[in-house]
């Protein structure tokens, strides 16, 4: 199954753990699961899931994305699980923020997490799949984060995509463009970047 496109069963579950009325950019609040509306809502999602114009499609995205980046890691362990992932390569974090946003004259960027270091800051966005034009997108976010916080000029600053779903020829493209890949599978996390892998500074 394509991880970006779940089933009805997904979606139905989804919608009955989360659906709410919301704000946009929040999560959702959980409600009762109502049995009596399962056929009117698993129709309502099938013939909107199908429309390439459908909000409800690019709402059930955001939704399933918030729901991976709240559950990549284990709540109240981040910063332990980060440090582990990159003891071999010499970074080392002691402080974690989560959603980080900055406004430019177009948009409002962003990013999951950000690890802090003595000298290092590790930026981290969290997907159900990416593929090289997502990691793109990230790269442009990532070129205006100093412009934005100035404060961390004395920074090393590096950017880690985490993903349940890659494929290699990303993790190459990634690699070329000195993004880290945290990779999870189950309950296990490999930096996915090879060994010669050098990180960009931005």
């Amino acid at each position: 199954m394509d991880i970006n496109k779940p089933t009805n069963t997904d979606l139905l579950s989804l919608f009955f753990r989360g659906v709410k009325k919301h704000k946009p950019h929040q999560p959702f609040h959980l409600v009762a699961k109502d049995e009596s509306k399962t056929g009117v809502v698993q129709k309502y999602l099938k013939n909107e899931y199908l429309r390439e114009d459908s909000e409800v499609k690019g709402e059930i995205a955001r939704l399933f994305n918030v729901n991976i980046s709240q559950n990549f890691f284990q709540d109240g362990a981040i910063v332990d699980e980060i440090n582990i992932l990159f003891e071999n390569r010499n970074l080392k974090y002691d402080r974690l923020a989560e959603n980080l946003q900055f406004s430019t004259d177009v948009e409002t960027i962003e990013f999951d997490l950000i690890a802090y270091g003595e000298n290092s800051i590790l930026v981290i966005n969290i997907y159900a799949a990416v593929d090289e034009e997502d990691i793109e997108l990230f790269m442009e976010d990532m070129s205006l984060i100093r412009e934005a916080f100035p404060e961390y000029e004395k920074y090393t600053i590096n950017g880690a995509i985490g993903v349940l779903e890659i494929d290699m020829e990303s993790i190459k493209f990634a690699n070329r463009k000195g993004i880290f890949i945290i990779r999870k599978s189950g309950n296990a996390m490999v930096v996915a970047n090879r060994k010669t892998f050098k990180p960009r500074n931005w």
